[in-house]
């Protein structure tokens, strides 16, 4: 027997907060997987800062930044092995 699922990351296994680049009007929180159960409380928090003050004060938006891919700014993985879940 065996079971196999996906892992729902992102390639920097770091989760994307913010809005979607080249998207207006859409934001972000995706790449968790199982991890987002339990930081929900604070990321739900800082998504309604930053959508009704501008910018969240429960994580730094900077780190989370959905652009971070597209403009070479991805944070460097912790292991260059593949994360099975």
């Amino acid at each position: 027997g065996g079971c196999g699922a996906l892992y729902g990351i992102t390639p920097d296994a770091q989760s994307a907060i913010g809005p979607a680049p080249g998207v207006p009007g859409l934001f972000v929180a995706a790449g968790f997987s199982g991890h987002g159960f339990k930081l929900a409380p604070e990321v739900g928090r800082g998504v309604a800062e930053h959508l009704i003050d501008g910018a969240p004060r429960a994580y730094d938006p900077a780190f989370f930044d959905p652009r971070r891919f597209a403009e070479g700014r991805a944070h460097r993985p912790l292991t260059n092995r593949p994360i099975l879940g």
